[in-house]
């Protein structure tokens, strides 16, 4: 392996670990209890469905998934009835459809 393998193999673990604990982070929109906690457990699913699950299957780069979890999780906290977190969803969308027609 070399050098290059090396530092590529260490960036790949080190975004791996920033995306779970920014995973764990989405979990906090779940709280509350009724419309408060029906409104977290739906942002919480369009999340995992939109951004986490592209990002597990590797449609997303370690680091890009990261930043875009983070991103929609503070969109979700910023307005909870989720019109913001609409438009950042598609913009997320957007760009990972960018990067993966830009790859091939």
């Amino acid at each position: 392996m070399s050098f290059e393998d090396v530092i590529r193999v260490a960036q790949a673990k080190t975004a791996a670990d920033r995306l779970l604990r920014v995973c764990r982070e989405v979990a906090r929109l779940i709280k509350g209890y009724g419309d408060t906690h029906k409104r977290g457990l739906g942002n919480y699913r369009r999340i995992t469905d939109e951004v986490i699950a592209p990002a597990l299957a590797g449609k997303l780069a370690p680091r890009a998934a990261a930043d875009a979890v983070a991103n929609a999780r503070v969109t979700a906290l910023a307005d909870p009835e989720g019109e913001t977190l609409s438009r950042t969803l598609a913009s997320i969308a957007a760009s990972s459809a960018m990067l993966r027609h830009a790859a091939e």
